[in-house]
């Protein structure tokens, strides 16, 4: 770091003060941001092992994404105040960062549009499809017949009128 390697007599005490508070603040914000992706990354895990959890689940994950993408923008902030050659070695960081929140985004959009689907489509487990109970559908499979039945008897009634 640059306070290690600073000669006391010519730094400025404010500028070291600063420059002490700004890293502090950018491992606060850091640490809180590798917290939420933590988080974000149980959710997904949560979501893979119960799919009915998403409906719960993602929209937590999106609201610590929002967070995680707050804290990330304070330390973007931050690194832009930080004297040069501690600038250059915590924004390699600062854009991985950026890098594992879009794959998070991604994952957590690509698991939302999972849960959509298997919910338009209903669940693997027999009791619905196409989002329809098989109650319903057998409803509508009893309608069904009584339809092709009775345009049945239309099309012989036709046929014996025209006779």
């Amino acid at each position: 770091s640059n306070i290690a390697a600073c000669n006391w007599s010519a730094c400025d005490p404010l500028a070291l003060c600063c420059a002490m508070v700004l890293s502090e603040l950018f491992r606060e914000y850091e640490s809180d941001l590798i917290r939420l992706l933590g988080c974000v990354d149980e959710k997904l895990e949560g979501v893979e092992i119960d799919p009915g959890s998403s409906k719960h689940s993602l929209p937590d994950a999106e609201r610590q994404l929002k967070q995680a993408d707050q804290a990330l923008r304070q330390m973007e902030n931050e690194v832009r105040t930080l004297p040069t050659e501690e600038r250059t070695s915590v924004e390699p960081r600062v854009r991985q960062f950026r890098a594992d929140l879009g794959q998070r985004r991604k994952a957590v959009e690509t698991a939302k549009q999972s849960a959509d689907r298997a919910s338009l489509l209903g669940a693997s487990n027999g009791a619905t499809m196409l989002g329809r109970s098989m109650q319903d559908r057998e409803r509508m499979m009893g309608a069904q017949e009584q339809l092709e039945s009775a345009s049945g008897r239309l099309d012989q009634a036709q046929r014996q009128a025209f006779e």
